[in-house]
């Protein structure tokens, strides 16, 4: 049996890389630029097309080996594992790095027809309220939460064992680091250099650059999120009936909020402002 779990995990990686790896196709690359709300031409269509492939294949390799490398360094160091697990951080990590990877190696073309941007680029102009802020407060609930678990009741024998200190001291860092690698992460994608351009490359450009910033946000507002789940789990399992069902409604509401935040991630779901869309643009003499 073991080994047919085995198997089967590897196919579903296989699958998962080969799904990850493909180019971007006309269906897809219609579908950015639809969400975002721009117009496209057979340049901007190629640089919006490998920004996706980029992108999905640099997130595609981390995803796969946070999956795979717990496991393999577990199996060297000789420590026993019962089953299969891959932190949900690491992952989410993982995703947000290969984000960043795709940018650092993301060329951005210039044309002989060229206009620069006019617009300053803040995150705001980018992000959602949700995804503008939702880092920063999903990642101070959890260290606050966080900050509450060494003065919970003592466990009795047989209770839910409370987190250890160093357990706690991460959770926190967690917390607060998360949401200003975040905020960062955004101000480096958005002050990347960009060259003196054609206008359609250069509202693509926007459009690409909001996609990353909505990644980066998305995955950092989980990463709270997950982080106060946690936290909450610890409260349920030490508090008496009424306060307990109180963080099991909160862990749901945060769960929930998980699932917003990745649907977020898309830039379908907050498409291009129509400053960025129909910025402003001067010719290069």
């Amino acid at each position: 049996m073991g080994i047919v779990v085995v198997w089967i995990f590897v196919l579903l990686v296989v699958l998962a890389v080969v799904a990850g790896v493909r180019p971007a196709g006309r269906a897809e690359i219609d579908g950015f630029a639809a969400a975002a709300g721009i117009q496209t031409t057979e340049t901007s269509r190629r640089f919006i097309g490998h920004y996706l492939a980029t992108s999905r294949r640099r997130r595609t390799v981390l995803v796969v080996a946070a999956l795979v490398l717990p496991g393999l360094v577990a199996e060297a160091l000789g420590v026993h594992r019962t089953g299969y697990s891959a932190p949900l951080q690491w992952v989410l990590v993982a995703c947000m790095l290969g984000t960043l990877w795709a940018e650092l190696t993301l060329t951005r073309p210039s044309a002989p027809q060229r206009a620069a941007s006019l617009l300053p680029r803040r995150p705001a102009a980018y992000l959602a309220r949700p995804l503008r802020w939702g880092p920063a407060v999903a990642g101070l609930a959890s260290a606050a939460v966080w900050l509450g678990v060494p003065f919970l009741p003592e466990p009795q024998p047989g209770d839910w064992l409370l987190p250890s200190s160093l357990e706690v001291a991460v959770a926190v860092a967690v917390g607060l680091i998360v949401p200003v690698l975040a905020t960062a992460a955004e101000c480096w994608i958005l002050a990347r250099p960009q060259p003196v351009v054609s206008e359609d490359l250069l509202v693509a450009d926007h459009a690409v650059r909001a996609s990353s910033v909505r990644m980066v946000a998305a995955m950092a507002t989980i990463m709270g999120l997950g982080n106060l789940v946690g936290g909450l789990v610890t409260y349920s399992g030490a508090l008496p009936g009424p306060l307990a069902a109180v963080c099991a409604v909160l862990t749901v509401a945060s769960l929930i909020g998980c699932l917003a935040a990745w649907s977020f991630r898309r830039s379908g779901v907050a498409p291009l402002p129509p400053a960025l869309r129909r910025e402003p643009a001067r010719a290069d003499t």
